[in-house]
């Protein structure tokens, strides 16, 4: 079993090099488990993705190799610190980083928990927001701070679509708007984009800085 699971890795690591050096990547970030044999390339920094490494930086990923990237629900879990300020600025340099990774005109779709959702519901539940498992909304203080069940688990910035918006266009970014097309996301591997908190935008790259 040891020896198919290594000829197994072998072939897909095959098989993402040969995808990378082609181009017209498929990129998913922020996923767990292989996307090859889906026609994706999936980047992770936990569990047992295509390519393992950290979100931020994507060194192992040419410039300029993708046609799209899907950053799913990784953005906020990436490392902040500071007044919020700083750490929109940080998440300009993420950004930006990753449209250097898009080929000119290439997009980029981010999901990342809706701030505005969240305190609509806080507003809305305040005398019980802690106990909503018996609403539709199950709970808020995850979608909030992260499980927090690991290091990794744990969110840093809160984004909605203002935010996420600004620092889209101050990376690089053009024609920003909300995904209107759900078979983008992924939903089938990736259901988060479809909770009700997630805000799913998508940007266009306007070529590399």
């Amino acid at each position: 079993m040891k020896i198919k699971r290594l000829v197994k890795r072998l072939l897909r690591f095959h098989a993402v090099g040969k995808t990378l050096k082609k181009g017209g990547v498929k990129l998913c970030i922020g996923l767990d488990r292989s996307l090859i044999s889906k026609g994706w390339i999936s980047v992770g920094m936990d569990g047992d993705p295509d390519i393992l490494e950290d979100a931020a930086k994507l060194a192992k990923v040419p410039d300029s190799c993708c046609e799209i990237i899907l950053a799913s629900h990784i953005l906020e879990h990436l490392h902040y610190s500071g007044w919020g300020n700083e750490r929109a600025r940080k998440t300009i340099e993420i950004l930006k980083r990753w449209g250097n990774k898009l080929r000119t005109g290439g997009k980029c779709i981010v999901c990342v928990p809706d701030l505005d959702l969240i305190v609509k519901v806080l507003k809305d539940n305040s005398e019980h927001y802690w106990n909503l498992e018996n609403t539709v909304y199950k709970d808020v203080m995850s979608p909030f701070f992260g499980n927090m069940d690991n290091t990794f688990n744990a969110h840093s910035m809160a984004y909605n679509f203002s935010c996420l918006r600004y620092c889209m266009e101050k990376a690089g970014f053009t024609g920003i708007e909300k995904v209107k097309d759900s078979r983008l996301l992924l939903s089938d591997y990736n259901p988060s984009n479809l909770h009700w908190v997630s805000v799913n935008v998508v940007g266009v790259w306007k070529g590399q800085t």
